[in-house]
């Protein structure tokens, strides 16, 4: 989608409290490495704006990128050989 010429991506979620803690709408998308924004709306609301195929729509996000590093931690269970560092 980056390379596609996209602008943003509009997710629309159901109410599940099963998916991220249930907050309703939950954030559909959250990748520090995606480049697009990304929002989240109510299921409702994406109906409503479903019926503006076609049309002109306008979106503005408020949002920030703020720097962080993190860590991917993994684990094995088990015996295993550790790879030699370099």
């Amino acid at each position: 989608m980056e390379n596609q010429g996209f602008k943003a991506v509009i997710a629309a979620t159901s109410y599940n409290p099963e998916m991220a803690g249930g907050v309703y709408p939950f954030p559909l998308i959250e990748d520090g490495d995606f480049q697009l924004p990304s929002v989240y709306l109510t299921d409702r609301e994406g109906e409503r704006l479903a019926g503006s195929e076609g049309k002109v729509v306008s979106l503005e996000v408020r949002a920030t990128r703020k720097p962080s590093q993190g860590c991917n931690v993994v684990a094995r269970k088990g015996k295993f050989d550790l790879l030699p560092s370099t």
